[in-house]
């Protein structure tokens, strides 16, 4: 049975999308057969991967909601043999405004991917908001993966995409649970708690993984492609041996 992992958080400059891909890629990396799905309409995840807008016109997520495109026609190959993508598009803006409308609108992402029969991991980007697009990113998912900036404010907005999260659990999706909460560019766990409230996070801790990801100042695109001797490819690597585990 495949695995759904959505990675949300609703502020910009978290490392949603530098998390997703990465993730993504190691996952690939340990053969396993992944999908990158790009949520977001700026269409970030995509241009990771060398997608670029213009090649998405009339070939992203979109088309596949819509119901014109399956979801098969939508996979493109990346540059790692177990990693597939379905990319975002600009049309992807649309669609909170079409489904707003619309009974069970929550879940059309989910009905969607029930058709991702070839994937063992289905990873999905989400934009930096709490709209429709990412509450059906929650409402398909298995497991939700946070990235958050490693500093004291982040946990503020962390409270709140929590109680966002045990919202989406008590109606949408019963089986919803938190993966992992990531501190991103942050090199290790002593360094979160320099940085943050020691207390709260030592409470968060006690029922939530907590890890970091090391800063990493390569080229816009995956880690491994850049350097694998990284230590954040090595973080990010763990975070997916984690997941796996589970």
């Amino acid at each position: 049975m495949k695995k759904i992992i959505s990675v949300v958080n609703q502020r910009q400059g978290a490392g949603k999308t530098a998390t997703a891909v990465n993730l993504a890629v190691c996952l690939g990396l340990m053969e396993k057969s992944t999908l990158l799905v790009d949520f977001d309409p700026q269409g970030d995840a995509s241009a990771c991967l060398g997608v670029t807008p213009e090649q998405t016109s009339g070939n992203g997520i979109y088309q596949a909601l819509a119901g014109r495109r399956t979801l098969a026609d939508l996979e493109r190959d990346t540059d790692f043999e177990f990693l597939k993508l379905v990319p975002a598009g600009i049309d992807l803006f649309a669609a909170e405004a079409e489904a707003s409308a619309m009974a069970g609108k929550e879940t059309f992402l989910r009905d969607l991917l029930a058709g991702a029969d070839n994937a063992d991991y289905v990873v999905v980007d989400t934009p930096s908001s709490m709209g429709f697009l990412t509450v059906s990113a929650l409402a398909a998912a298995h497991v939700v993966v946070v990235p958050v900036q490693c500093h004291r404010e982040a946990l503020l907005h962390l409270g709140y995409l929590l109680k966002v999260v045990a919202k989406v659990r008590s109606g949408l999706n019963m089986g919803l649970r938190i993966g992992a909460v990531v501190f991103t560019r942050c090199d290790t766990m002593e360094d979160a708690y320099a940085r943050v409230d020691a207390d709260a996070l030592k409470n968060m801790s006690s029922s939530v993984f907590v890890t970091t990801v090391a800063k990493f100042d390569g080229l816009q695109g995956p880690v491994a492609a850049a350097d694998i001797m990284a230590k954040a490819f090595e973080d990010y690597f763990d975070l997916a041996a984690r997941l796996i585990q589970e």
